[in-house]
This record gives C-alpha cells, structure tokens and sequence, in this order.
C-alpha cells in the first residue's frame, strides 16, 4: 500500500510538490508564546546565544558555498531546500554544542576521576584597555575570563597563589568556576606556575597518602607542615620539604639519621591544632571522604554526598553510595547525640573550670594568709630588735655615767690623799 502512494507520487512529477521557501536564521520566525513572555534572560546568556547564532550563521553559509560550488561542478542547478533547512539546523545545534564547551570544561581522561571540577574552558587577552577587577586600575590587554571579568598580570597571579597559599580558595576560581590548566599554564608567571603545580599535585594525592614535614622549628616550637610527597612503604625512602628538612616516607617522621631505615615505632603527634580540629568534627558531625580524607559537612538533603574527588559514598555509614539502609533521619539522630555530647563536655569543662577557680582563690588565700603571718612576724622581730637596741644604749649610757663617776670619784680620793699627806709633813715639821 505505502509503496503504491509513493509510486503515485513519484508518477505525478516535481510539478505536483509544494516546494519549500529558503529561510536564513534571522528569517525565521519565533514562537507566540516565546514573544510574549518578558525578557528575562541574563544578560551573560544573551551574550553565549548570541555567540552561538554568529558561529551558526558562519558555518552555515561556509557550508552551503562548499555545496553550491560542489554542484556547480556536477552542473547541478542549486542547493535543494531541504539541505538548506538541514544543513541550518545543524550549524545551530553545532554552534551551540561549541558555546556550551566554552562555557563548561570536559574532565580530563589522563586524571582518572581524580579531578572532574567544572570551570572555565578558556582566558583570553583583551586588545583594548580595561579596568582590572582586582586593582581597579586600567591596564592594556588584560586577561579576560569568559565570565566578562578583566585581570592585570599581577592581579592574576595574585588569584592563583591565594589559591595556593590557601586550601579553602583551590582550586583556582573565577565567578565559582574554577580556571582552567591551559589559562594558568598561558597567563601566570613562572613562579606562581611551579607553585601551582606543586599544590595541584599535592591536592591531587590522596589525603591519607599525603606525607608533610613533622620537624619542628627550634625558635617557635610548631611544626613545619610543608607538604612533603607521597608516603610509601620503603623504609628506606627519604624526602625532603621545601624548607630542607628531611622526612621518612614510610612513618612519616624525621629521618632516621645514619642508620636510613625506618623502624616502624614513630608516631607523629597530631598537635593541638589537630586535637581541635578532630574534636569539633565530632562535634559538628563531619565525616572524612574515604577516598582524599578531606572534611564534610552534611547541611540539608539525603544521605548520598559527592566530594570534589569525586568519590560517592553515604555520609552516614562511609560506604558506597546507593548500597545502604541509612536516611537522613539517621544523620539527625546523630547530630542530636552530638549536641548532647558536646553538652556535657561543655558542662564538665564548666564545673572543672569553676573548681580550678575555687582552688586557685583558696590558694591565693592560703598565700595571703602566710604572707599576713611572715609579716607580722618580721614586725614583731623588729620591734624586739629596737627594743633591744634601746636597752642596749641604756645600758651603753649607764656605763658611762658609771664610768664617769667613778673617774671622778678617783680623782677625789687622789686630791684628799695630797692634801692628807701635806697635812701630815707640815705636822711633823712642826
């Protein structure tokens, strides 16, 4: 039946076939409903379709010469309209599948899911003069990001290393986005490069492979913390940070000095900055990304969490995501235990708190007290010491008198003994 109608058709001849008018894309026409809605479009988006139409409409007309000058060479008469109206519909689904890897970057294969950040495909300089975001002045051909934001050089190198210098800011980002390698590799300066591809490389190891410099400064008394390689099991193996100290990749530890091989006994003290930051995860809930080790916090929604290494697991029972029984509400449940935790430690470090005050009133008590004693006791030594001195200048002075007198009483005794004697002479003379 189908292949009779066709026959028919084919019998009535090209004159019998409404052919179809030729339409450009600013020809056709848009739907009634899209006209009637208001323009609400940003105006980000407006730029990209438009973007996408010119690259459409190029591509189009270079096509459709490249047909029209094929044909003429077979002495063919014209494009056929239903070429035309094919070939336009695929310079805009082409164009605009273009647009849309400019705006969003395909994960590389050669990282193996270790990273898959969606960002910007591509910077590109800008050949007028344009205000920098960063600085605010105006600087000739500066760095543009498709999001329309405009760096100076020092200004980008400056994002770049905050990135590096920070682990909450990496990846580098503009707008969310993160930038991409190629834009890096092509805009920043040496350095900031060789920094970037050290943190990338760090930030790429897994978190539980990550090896980072435990020696401590002799001045300040904290740790270096330089990232340091990846940990192995070589006992053999050394490296060695930025900052020259020299690591033992299989402990984690310093070096084993002379002997080079790792005994297998050293720990490293996690410090009071780890204890904090382990203590309020307990607190706040957090888990550890089983693939990278990196924090997490669950805000909202169900249990499935995705880290930015791309590993899915649940959050509740760290396993694989999808092979569980745990809800959300198990998650609440666990939030609530730990308020209550948190709670009573609050409470006890309250009532430890409030008995150190205690002791350490009744001991600066105690203090005072003895104090009051040592010196009451030095003044009443005092006292006694005057006292002595005072009676000992009494009797100082006693003796004097008493030496005095009886000087005097000598002296007497002298002149009536003379006076005696002349007494006794003249008496016998006469």
């Amino acid at each position: 039946m189908r292949t009779s109608r066709s026959s028919a058709a084919l019998a009535q001849g090209p004159s019998t076939i409404n052919p179809q008018p030729s339409h450009t894309l600013h020809e056709i026409p848009p739907p009634k409903p899209l006209i009637l809605l208001p323009d609400s479009t940003p105006e980000l988006i407006r730029d990209i379709i438009e973007c996408a139409i010119e690259n459409g409409l190029g591509q189009v007309e270079e096509v459709k010469q490249r047909k029209e000058a094929l044909r003429r060479s077979n002495n063919e008469s014209g494009p056929d309209t239903s070429d035309s109206s094919r070939l336009s519909l695929m310079g805009i689904r082409s164009a605009f599948k273009k647009t849309k890897d400019l705006i969003v970057s395909k994960p590389d294969s050669s990282t193996n899911g270790k990273s898959k950040h969606r960002g910007l495909s591509y910077f590109s300089r800008r050949n007028e003069d344009s205000q920098c975001i960063g600085c605010l002045e105006n600087v000739k051909r500066p760095i543009r990001s498709p999001c329309n934001h405009f760096y100076c050089d020092m200004c980008f190198n400056k994002l770049i290393l905050a990135a590096v210098q920070n682990p909450i800011q990496w990846p580098p980002k503009c707008c969310r986005n993160t930038i991409p390698e190629r834009s890096i590799e092509k805009y920043a300066s040496t350095d900031a490069i060789c920094r970037w591809r050290r943190k990338k490389e760090e930030m790429d190891t897994p978190g539980d492979q990550r090896v980072y410099c435990a020696v401590k400064d002799e001045k300040t008394g904290e740790l270096c913390n330089e990232w340091v390689g990846v940990s192995t099991n070589d006992i053999a193996a050394e490296g060695t940070c930025p900052k020259g100290h020299k690591m033992c990749m299989c402990c984690r530890g310093p070096a084993h000095g002379i002997a080079g091989r790792c005994p297998g006994k050293y720990k490293v003290d996690p410090g009071e900055e780890e204890q904090v930051l382990r203590q309020l995860a307990a607190e706040e809930v957090w888990q550890r990304c089983p693939g990278c080790k990196a924090y997490i916090e669950h805000t909202g929604g169900c249990v499935t969490m995705q880290c930015r290494c791309g590993r899915r697991f649940c959050f509740s029972c760290l396993g694989k995501a999808g092979r569980c029984s745990c809800t959300s509400s198990t998650i609440k449940q666990k939030k609530v235990e730990a308020q209550k935790e948190r709670r009573m430690r609050l409470k006890a470090e309250r009532e430890i708190a409030e008995r150190e005050r205690i002791q350490a009133e009744l001991a600066q008590r105690r203090r005072e007290r003895e104090l009051a004693q040592k010196s009451a006791q030095e003044t009443g030594r005092e006292e006694i010491i005057e006292l002595l001195q005072d009676k000992l200048a009494l009797i100082k002075e006693i003796q004097r008198v008493a030496l005095e007198r009886q000087q005097e009483l000598e002296l007497e005794v002298l002149r009536l003994g003379g006076t005696l004697d002349r007494r006794e002479d003249l008496r016998e003379r006469g």
